[in-house]
């Protein structure tokens, strides 16, 4: 294993990650094929078994399966994988290496990525008093960039200066891993997720003319940029996903409610009534969410957000519903029903719960990532334990009593400890001047006024990303379902099919954009395999006619 590693500068596996069989050997192998890979992943599992009874392991398992078929394949086909997961990948330490510009000072993949670390340290006050000038420099779009470490550690691999790395997905290889059970830790990890990918992608198309500065060949470069286009489609789908849905929903209950060659009678009347409960209670619970994400914690208000999840899903019923009975006349059934023999083990026991949790999705975990940008916390990570002034006692023996001291912060107190070694002499000369300059600073007085003023930064560039967000999904829902007869030139009915028209020609679009990736980096794989195969049988070939050979020379 200690030639397997040489190869691989590191390998990631979180806790409660299990690998696959070969699945290590598969990663290996990859880098040893080919040499310009600087960092490859292979397939997450949700641990099923009698989890999936779980609906919201089941939908995350759906979930999963679907990035490793569709979304994983379509970027290893480019060279740039948004993620690599950091529970199960591989990073060559070639690729990783920093550089060093004039000054001294150290940029690169891993430069960037540390940053991430001095971004989210605990210390506003550094050893010597004074502030670390990062923590208030760091805006709130840096520390959610960097929620996604992983994410800015893939970009600056494949946009290396002078460097051609590219990022692999390795279909051979998976691992097993753990997913949140309730509906608390979920929310906490996704708003983690939901805010680091979406600032990390800002980041990354913010850049993208990095990739210039690469050695990568032209025709990799101009796939690279297509890949950034991309990239920037599904930054634009996610920030409007709130509109959107509202919006399906409400042009799907109209059409439903006004189509009378559909429903009749007692059915029509029932299907208005239905939708039009469904829309109040949609807009009371949206604004619920808002107050509830703005203002507490998941754990404090949890049965209200399961209560949200159940009507999100009865939202989606109706939705699939007015769906059917609105194409009722254009399905064929055989067509239906042959579509069942081609589907997937995932489909048939994770589908229907992960349809029925695409408005949690969008409803729940969306709007509590947004009013939650001010948290740059690990949410699934357990709270720090208090500092101790005090020292405690702990049982020695049996009727004795034995005292620790235990350290406040040891990064503080490793911190300090630095500091004195490197700067004892001009301590000793400047600790007055020092003390008095940064006499605010040192105080607890001046550490709490710090931390309200940061607080006060990161809330005010939270309440502008909010009310923008709010304010543009706002903005597509009054244009579609309003309609005005001095201002509109077409009708609420042409605005909604155009609009539908829209959205799904777009999302079919990109279903068929990652549907030929995928179909491409299947391809290239068999075309792998067929060359590995025929080399060996080549080398095999070669070597039995030189054992002919000696044999005949022999004799």
């Amino acid at each position: 294993m200690t030639n397997i590693f040489m190869k691989i500068g590191g390998f990631c596996k979180d806790a409660g990650t299990k690998p696959g069989k070969n699945s290590i050997y598969h990663l290996w192998r990859t880098f040893d094929m080919n040499k310009d890979i600087g960092g490859a992943c292979g397939e997450i599992v949700a641990m099923k078994g009698a989890n999936l009874f779980n609906p919201l392991v089941a939908a995350q398992n759906f979930k999963y399966k679907m990035s490793n078929i569709l979304d994983k394949p379509l970027e290893s086909v480019f060279g740039y994988i948004t993620v690599l997961p950091g529970a199960f990948s591989a990073y060559r330490y070639e690729a990783l290496k920093n550089a060093k510009d004039q000054k001294g000072k150290e940029f690169g993949p891993l430069a960037s990525y540390y940053m991430g670390e001095k971004r989210h340290a605990q210390n506003l006050i550094g050893p010597d008093g004074k502030l670390k000038d990062e923590k208030l420099k760091a805006g709130l779009f840096e520390a959610n960039m960097y929620l996604a470490e992983d994410r800015i550690l893939c970009f600056e691999l494949i946009s290396k200066k002078n460097s051609s790395w590219v990022l692999h997905y390795v279909k051979s290889a998976y691992a097993e891993t753990d997913v949140p059970y309730n509906i608390v830790e979920l929310i906490k990890q996704h708003r983690r997720w939901l805010d680091g990918s979406f600032f990390a992608s800002l980041f990354a198309i913010f850049h993208t003319l990095n990739i210039l500065k690469s050695n990568h060949a032209y025709w990799r470069k101009a796939l690279l940029f297509i890949e950034m286009v991309y990239q920037a489609c599904n930054v634009v789908f996610s920030w409007f996903v709130l509109g959107n849905f509202y919006t399906a929903f409400i042009i799907l209950g109209n059409s439903l409610a006004k189509d009378d060659s559909a429903t009749s009678g007692f059915w029509n009347k029932f299907a208005v009534i239905t939708f039009i409960i469904l829309r109040y209670l949609y807009i009371t619970i949206i604004n619920f969410q808002f107050a509830s994400a703005l203002g507490s914690k998941p754990k404090s208000v949890k049965w209200p957000y399961i209560i949200s999840t159940v009507f999100f899903a009865i939202v989606m019923i109706y939705m699939l519903i007015a769906i059917a009975v609105i194409t009722y006349r254009s399905i064929i059934a055989s067509q239906v029903l042959e579509g069942y023999s081609t589907w997937k083990s995932h489909m048939l026991h994770s589908f229907l719960q992960y349809m029925l949790l695409v408005p949690f999705y969008v409803n729940v975990l969306s709007v509590y990532a947004f009013c939650n940008i001010h948290d740059v916390s690990w949410g699934t990570r357990r709270e720090p334990k208090k500092k101790h002034d005090e020292k405690e006692k702990v049982d020695a023996k049996e009727g004795q009593n034995a005292t620790v001291s235990i350290p406040e912060n040891i990064e503080e107190e490793y911190d300090k400890a630095i500091y004195l070694l490197k700067n004892l002499k001009e301590q000793e000369k400047s600790k007055q001047e020092e003390k008095s300059r940064n006499k605010e600073y040192t105080t607890n007085e001046g550490l709490k006024e710090l931390q309200k003023k940061l607080e006060e930064k990161r809330a005010k560039f939270r309440t502008y990303i909010v009310f923008s967000w709010m304010i543009t999904n706002g903005l597509v829902i009054a244009i579609v379902t309003n309609y005005s007869p001095t201002l509109d030139v077409f009708t609420l009915e042409q605005k909604g099919n155009f609009y539908f028209i829209l959205i799904l020609w777009s999302v079919a679009g990109l279903a068929a954009f990652k549907f030929v990736g995928s179909c491409l980096y299947l391809l290239f794989s068999y075309l792998t395999l067929l060359r590995d195969f025929m080399k060996n049988f080549l080398s095999r070939d070669t070597q039995d006619k030189t054992d002919i050979m000696a044999h005949d020379h022999q004799t």
